[in-house]
């Protein structure tokens, strides 16, 4: 059975960075139409997120970006 390649290791947080940052843009959209602090606080998850996998595309390590991951969680849920 053939293998195939790997992805370069750059691939996988460009393309997760460019969802955050399209999941960023419709935030600041929402925040624009409703100015609350549930939408604000969706806001910051978004930005969050996206600083997390900005931080993973730029040093290529998953541990330093986790603790912006998590933020990102805490802030949608909460």
């Amino acid at each position: 059975m053939p293998t195939t390649p790997a992805l370069p290791w750059w691939l996988p947080p460009a393309l997760f960075s460019l969802a955050s940052a399209l999941f960023c843009i419709a935030s600041v959209g929402v925040y624009r139409q409703l100015p609350a602090l549930f939408t604000l606080t969706l806001l910051l998850g978004a930005c969050a997120w996206l600083a997390g996998n900005l931080l993973w595309l730029g040093s290529g390590n998953l541990s330093a970006a986790t603790l912006l991951w998590m933020s990102f969680l805490v802030l949608t849920i909460a």
